[in-house]
């Protein structure tokens, strides 16, 4: 099968082309992410699963790799896929609420308590549903997805462990729906990317930010952070990695199968090495000085209580616009209670 499909960026021409020599077809594929160098999901994912690939197909994929943004801003990865600028790209849920509404199910506070036990439903809901109804019809397939274990309250202004320290805390969130778990708790949400909060908090322009330990290493904010709570649950990041669809369905059926077994061995190695690691972090934080802190009983119960309304504001606000947002929580439960 000769594999014509073209694609321009930067006036570079992107090919997914047959080689000749030991393998009947080998394709090149190019993927891009916008993580920074040494990251955890560029080593633990990203080039994990293209490690996968290449094992399991002999080396028949002939990645080139864009990582650090290098071919466009995260809020362009899905559209990079999409058009075949890129073939596979890290899309995640929060940066794509508009066109990806009902994945951010996954991000929800409350659900669940361990990344593997996100990822694990994650997938599931991924397999079918979400992807019949919302990758699909943006022309892209999923390859794997995965949650972080749930956010923690990182701040530069000291310990937040009451409301009334929280009252006017300019709260960095990914977007979607950590907005609404920001404004539920009395902070006002900032939403931005991750590469921007280490300036963000640098600058004063966040007081704080949520987000699991290893991204918080990820992104050198043990520099400049004084805070961070260690049984906090302010919801999760959901992410996936897709591919175009015409590409997907144009590869050789192996190639696409190897795809596929290697996103599954992926999610796990990445959701287990996150569960593994956020102790570990925690205490590299405390002995660099960050005074890591547990919120009273009381507070994670308030906290708990006021976080819990935003899947039903988020339900609701879908189900107003004809979109299945309560089944979809419905489903999302069921996949969670089949572990």
């Amino acid at each position: 099968m000769r594999i014509l499909k073209t694609s321009v960026m930067l006036g570079a021409a992107i090919y997914l082309m047959p080689f000749s020599g030991v393998h009947a077809q080998t394709v090149a594929v190019t993927v891009a992410d916008p993580f920074p160098s040494g990251h955890y999901l560029t080593t633990n994912m990203m080039e994990y699963w293209m490690d996968k690939v290449s094992e399991k197909t002999d080396n028949a994929v002939d990645f080139t790799y864009y990582s650090a943004g290098q071919m466009g801003p995260i809020d362009d990865m899905l559209d990079m896929a999409a058009n075949q600028v890129a073939h596979v790209t890290y899309v995640p849920m929060s940066s794509f609420a508009d066109k990806l509404p009902l994945s951010g199910v996954a991000e929800l506070a409350g659900f669940f308590d361990t990344s593997v036990e996100g990822t694990v439903a994650f997938n599931k809901l991924l397999d079918s549903y979400l992807t019949e109804e919302e990758f699909e019809p943006n022309g892209v397939l999923p390859l794997l997805g995965a949650t972080l274990p749930p956010y923690q309250l990182a701040s530069a202004k000291g310990v937040i462990d009451s409301n009334d320290k929280m009252q006017g805390i300019r709260l960095r969130t990914p977007g979607g729906i950590q907005e609404l778990a920001a404004n539920a708790v009395g902070a006002t949400a900032v939403p931005m990317g991750g590469p921007d909060m280490y300036t963000a908090l640098q600058r004063g322009t966040v007081d704080a930010t949520i987000n699991a330990f290893a991204s918080l290493q990820s992104y050198k904010l043990d520099e400049i952070l004084d805070a961070v709570t260690d049984n906090a649950s302010f919801g999760s990041f959901a992410l996936t990695v897709v591919i175009n669809k015409d590409v997907f369905d144009d590869l050789p059926e192996n190639i696409q199968e190897a795809m596929l077994e290697a996103g599954e061995e992926t999610a796990d190695h990445v959701s287990k090495w996150m569960d593994e690691n956020e102790g570990k972090i925690a205490q590299e934080f405390k002995d660099e000085g960050i005074t890591i802190y547990s919120l009273s009983d009381e507070m994670q119960s308030d906290w708990r209580d006021k976080l819990a309304s935003v899947a039903d504001k988020w339900a609701s606000r879908l189900d107003d616009r004809d979109m299945p947002g309560t089944e979809t929580i419905e489903k999302w439960q069921a996949a969670l209670d089949s572990e």
